[in-house]
């Protein structure tokens, strides 16, 4: 890989990922995760396609439900390694007080994407800028009718090697504003540094699994995360009519 500006892309999330250690405080609080989810696409031409992803989350030594979420979307290519994106995720996070009745607090996110994504040889490098809008707990009280804001940029290389796909990454979150935690507004306030692989099992059905660390700071009750992530996806083609 002679080209000079494939190496800075390649090097950026390690930089990133030196950084964010290199800044992390004392005193956070640890703990390993467990993430599944299951992803069916399906495309719709050769440029649109739609999507829906359910994922179940484990915490406190992968001993506690966390989470649940159910998100659905949209994209569309727009030529040159482009593609942009729509989604919307509702969520119930299992509330510490109320955990032993099963309370659950619900969250509603909308977001939109733009991706890049160039090939060279068996690397593929990916980028993509999020913003998003997130509504939590809306009836709890009046800062719940009002969304955070975030704007996420992931950076991604993938490496293929015949059915094994080999990756790593960093994704950052810039809080652009949150009424629940103003202190952490316009500043990077969480890292995700990820790694792992996926395999292709058979025509247009992937499972893979990752590691990834969270680093968190400006927040009320930073975290250091260790998750363990699952995946199965089935990719559907565009039907052709006979």
């Amino acid at each position: 890989m002679n080209d000079p500006g494939m190496k800075r892309l390649l090097a950026l999330p390690l930089i990133l990922a030196f950084l964010t250690f290199a800044q992390t405080a004392a005193g956070q609080q640890d703990d390993m995760c467990l993430w599944s989810k299951f992803t069916i696409e399906k495309a719709l031409s050769a440029r649109y396609s739609v999507y829906v992803t359910q994922e179940s989350r484990l915490r406190e030594n992968i001993s506690r439900p966390d989470e649940l979420y159910l998100e659905g979307g949209g994209s569309m290519k727009a030529g040159y390694g482009l593609k942009l994106s729509m989604g919307y995720r509702f969520s119930g996070n299992f509330d510490d007080v109320k955990y032993y009745s099963l309370g659950m607090r619900y969250h509603h996110r909308g977001f939109l994407d733009l991706d890049y994504k160039v090939r060279r040889g068996q690397f593929t490098f990916n980028f993509r800028a999020r913003l998003q809008a997130e509504f939590k707990n809306v009836y709890s009280s009046d800062k719940g009718k009002v969304p955070e804001w975030y704007w996420r940029d992931k950076f991604e290389v993938k490496y293929r090697i015949r059915r094994f796909e080999p990756y790593l990454g960093v994704e950052p979150h810039f809080q652009i504003i949150d009424p629940r935690n103003p202190e952490g507004n316009f500043s990077v306030n969480r890292l995700w540094i990820f790694a792992g692989v996926g395999y292709s099992v058979m025509k247009h059905h992937t499972v893979g699994i990752y590691y990834m660390v969270q680093r968190e700071w400006k927040v009320p009750t930073p975290q250091n995360k260790y998750i363990i992530g699952i995946e199965y996806s089935i990719s559907l083609p565009h039907g052709k009519k006979k």
